[in-house]
């Protein structure tokens, strides 16, 4: 392997060695705490301990570039954004609930709603610190990059995408296909919304309440 091919390699080959692990070990777990424990524990069990391990690793590899958790003030763009994105949401929300099958997934949704709050909270959370707080922010400093999509927001969105593929297996295709370019264009949007304000706090805000956009359009259609 080149000298160049290294160091382009670099940036990006130790944060997916991390997310390798630290997701196999969790599906493992996952799988285990199943023959012991009922619904929703084992997703709590998986949720819970890669956040906790890439929160760690965000504690161990900070600097004064990693100060992720604040929040600054929102420009009139940024808010567009937002406003779009919680659009962009509702109607694809709206159109999967009134256009396929989803009696199952609704009627898990209200039989065990606080539960289900409860880890979406949690994924939302977590998933900013994994994707923007770790593994985007890992990325970008090794660049001096202005790009409006940064390379690191590519990289950690990827890998964001790639774990939705799921959809296909309880979903409709032409559904599953419509909530992965949402998943696409979320994550993109959630990385950008981290670059410009340098911090987790904001996506995480408008993660979570996405999430419970889904969840009020479900059960209110369902």
């Amino acid at each position: 392997m080149t000298l160049k091919l290294k160091t382009k390699i670099k940036p990006y080959l130790i944060p997916f060695i991390y997310f390798s692990v630290i997701f196999s070990i969790g599906a493992i777990l996952n799988i285990i705490s199943k023959i012991y424990l009922e619904k929703p524990f084992p997703e709590l069990i998986f949720k819970s301990f890669t956040l906790i391990s890439f929160l760690i690793l965000i504690l161990l590899y900070k600097n004064q570039k990693w100060k992720i958790f604040k929040l600054r003030k929102i420009s009139k763009k940024q808010l567009l954004i937002i406003l779009f994105l919680f659009s962009l949401f509702f109607i694809s929300n709206y159109i999967s609930s009134v256009f396929s099958n989803q009696e199952n997934y609704v009627g898990y949704i209200k039989e065990n709603f606080n539960s289900f709050v409860l880890i979406i909270t949690i994924a939302s959370i977590g998933e900013e610190i994994i994707y923007r707080g770790f593994l985007q922010n890992y990325v970008n400093q090794f660049f001096n990059d202005f790009r409006v999509i940064s390379r690191g927001n590519i990289f950690a969105s990827t890998l964001f995408w790639i774990t939705h593929l799921g959809f296909f297996t309880i979903m409709e295709p032409l559904f599953a296909a419509m909530s992965l370019f949402l998943v696409a264009v979320s994550s993109l949007t959630l990385g950008y919304l981290k670059d410009k304000s340098n911090g987790i706090i904001l996506p995480i805000i408008v993660h979570l309440i996405c999430n419970y956009i889904h969840t009020f359009i479900k059960i209110s259609l369902g």
